[in-house]
């Protein structure tokens, strides 16, 4: 999927659960070229950092200062 779909995959998710965790996780930094911060704006609330079972992942610094950059809860 480009970016364009999977924005209103998460947007669609969030509108029709919107009390629920909506996760992004493995696939994030090679899918989103901004590391998460417009899924994050879109509709998820909840991440999974560093440590993914095939792959290394952002580290928890870094999606830390990503979250606070957009001025999101931590």
């Amino acid at each position: 999927l480009d970016i364009t779909e999977i924005l209103r995959v998460f947007s669609t998710l969030r509108f029709l659960l919107p009390k629920s965790i909506i996760k992004i996780s493995g696939g994030r930094e090679v899918n989103l070229k901004d590391d998460g911060r417009k899924i994050l704006l879109s509709g998820a609330n909840g991440i999974i950092s560093a440590g993914y079972l095939t792959m290394g992942g952002n580290t928890i610094k870094k999606d830390t200062e990503m979250i606070k950059e957009i001025n999101l809860e931590t």
